[in-house]
Order: C-alpha cells, then sequence, then structure tokens
C-alpha cells in the first residue's frame, strides 16, 4: 500500500464553502519512504465570494499562507490539476490522511461541487484522532502542538507552516513517531485506529444529513422560544393556574409537530410553558421518558405525566 497524507488551505469559507487555493501531499510506502512530495497552488478565482479572509477574523487565529495572494490569483483552478488529484487519492493502493480530516475532505468536495466536477472517493484517516489519542488528550490538538509533542520540539525547524506539502509531511512525521514510539509498523497502527477512517462520500453525506438535522434543530428552537414568550404574561394569570402545559423534546421532530401539539394544548383550554417550575403539567412521549424525567427533574417539576398518544386523544390520564 501507499500513504498519501495531503493538506489543503483556502482564502475563505465564506457560506460555509471552501475555497481551494493550495494542496500538497506527500506520497510514501507502509514504511513512510517518500516516493514524492508536491505542493500545488492554484487560483480561488475570480470575485467577492473567492477573494482571501484569513486575517483579523473574530474569534480566530490569523493565517499567512506560504505565498502572496497575487501569486495564487495568477495561477490555474482546481479543474487543471483535477485529473491528477483524483487519481492520486482514488488509486486502489492508496490510503489517504489529513489532519482534522472532517475540514479537508470538505473543502475538495466544496471545490469540486463548485465547478461540477465529480466528487473524489477515496478512504481517509484522520491523523489528528491518532494524535490525541497518543497523547491521551481530549478535545483538537493543533498540528503543530502534535508535532512538538509527539516528533520532538525542532522537528519542523525547516518546515514552513501552511505551506500544504510541508503540513502533509508533519502528519507524515507524527504517524512515523507515533509508530516508532509504539514499536509497531503502520498496518498495525491503522487497524487500531480504524474508528479515525471514514470513506470521503460517506462522510459527505453524513455531514450533509447532520446539517440539515441541526436546520431544523435551529428553526424549531426558533418557534418553541418564540411560543412561550408569546404566552409568559399567560402562566401567571390565575384563569390558567392547573393548565399550563410542558412538551418534552421527544414528542417532535419538526415544527409542524410541535405546532400540533400547542394547538391540541389550546384547544382543551391551556397554555405553553418551557419552564418546569412554571409547569402543571408534562406532556411526555412514552413511560419509560416519564420515568426518566420523574428522577431527573424532581428538584423542578412536582407536576404530573401525561402520554403524548393520550393528549392527541383528549384524555389527560395521570402516570
Amino acid at each position: 500500500m501507499k500513504y498519501l497524507f495531503f493538506n489543503i488551505e483556502c482564502s475563505n469559507c465564506f457560506g460555509g464553502i471552501g475555497k481551494m487555493c493550495e494542496f500538497g501531499y506527500v506520497l510514501t510506502d507502509e514504511n513512510f519512504n517518500i516516493i514524492s512530495a508536491q505542493n500545488i497552488p492554484m487560483s480561488p478565482g475570480r470575485g467577492k465570494e473567492c477573494k482571501f479572509n484569513l486575517r483579523d477574523r473574530m474569534k480566530e487565529e490569523d493565517i499567512n499562507l506560504a505565498y502572496d495572494e497575487d501569486f495564487y490569483f495568477d495561477q490555474p483552478e482546481l479543474p487543471t490539476f483535477y485529473g491528477r488529484i483524483k487519481k492520486l487519492m482514488e488509486d486502489k493502493d492508496t490510503i489517504c490522511f489529513a489532519f482534522s480530516m472532517g475540514n479537508d475532505i470538505r473543502y475538495l468536495y466544496d471545490s469540486c461541487a463548485r465547478y461540477k466536477l465529480e466528487p473524489i472517493n477515496y478512504i481517509c484517516y484522520d491523523i489528528q484522532q491518532i494524535a490525541a489519542k497518543h497523547l491521551n488528550r481530549s478535545g483538537q490538538p493543533g498540528l503543530a502542538e502534535c508535532v512538538k509533542q509527539i516528533v520532538g520540539p525542532h522537528a519542523k525547524v525547516r518546515l514552513v507552516d501552511h505551506l500544504s506539502r510541508d503540513d502533509a509531511k508533519m502528519e507524515m512525521m507524527i504517524m512515523q513517531a507515533i509508530c516508532e514510539l509504539n514499536q509497531i509498523d503502520s498496518k498495525t497502527l491503522l487497524e487500531k485506529y480504524e474508528y479515525a477512517k471514514v470513506n470521503s462520500i460517506e462522510f459527505i453525506k453524513e455531514f450533509k444529513e447532520k446539517q440539515a438535522r441541526n436546520r431544523v434543530k435551529s428553526k424549531l428552537k426558533l418557534v418553541v422560544e418564540g411560543t412561550a414568550n408569546g404566552v409568559i404574561n399567560n402562566l401567571f394569570d390565575e384563569n390558567y393556574i392547573g393548565k399550563r402545559y410542558g412538551i418534552h423534546q421527544s414528542c417532535y421532530t419538526s415544527v409542524e409537530e410541535f405546532k400540533e401539539i400547542v394547538k391540541v394544548i389550546r384547544d382543551i383550554g391551556g397554555v405553553f410553558s418551557k419552564k418546569y417550575k412554571l409547569m402543571d403539567h408534562l406532556i411526555v412521549k412514552d413511560e419509560e421518558t416519564a420515568s426518566f424525567l420523574k428522577e431527573k427533574v424532581k428538584d423542578i417539576y412536582s407536576g404530573d405525566y401525561i402520554l403524548l398518544s393520550q393528549l392527541l386523544n383528549n384524555l389527560e390520564t395521570k402516570l
């Protein structure tokens, strides 16, 4: 097998879409002997949506790329290099590696989509996950930090940060060092870290599904908050004492489902609340959820529990 360590730089990610301006790689055999290494600068395209936006960003560190911005704009765009990159990554005898691979997989996919190019289909391992496990670290340690702690404090002295080829070489150095420190070969390492492996196409599919779910959750949150705020005064009206209903989140997965339950509450003369301390009744999906909540929120909720199915049949049977 061959190992392809790769890294991607982008001019920006406006709208969540990465605009590739650099693809670098180091190709090795299973013993980390370098077969080839190259840095491929490219133009991110022209126009405001492609401009460089890597400095003076709120809550994000500045990024200084290896070349001047004008140099990137003078290069051909991705389609010129697409065939070469695709051939490298889709080779059946090649396994790909990236650091914080989710970013690079998305950058490459986004850039292919921008130019209406077929997505590249490859297997990829995340060096960041492997390094974090080796260091017994939670979270997401940075590339430079991992090189310093795993390879050595002076390991990157001749390497340039954010030069994609050199970042790819750092990925290789981390993996090689972990093999040496654990006295195992690369195949054994990959077997050990199988959980850090994905297929790029499946990863993008799952990422998009997650994005869709998050959009629904965000919209739903706004509707729930708006509904609760719209009736806040009624919660203290004596006419509604004993008629204040909460809805556990397991009862709905869409705005439509939530609104249907709220309508039923209103139809029986009740009012919706999202605060446990202001609820008289809590609607739950099933008895298992009720049992769980009776223990979890016992200190802040003393009302009764109503099954969703019973509510929808206009029954208020207490559990």
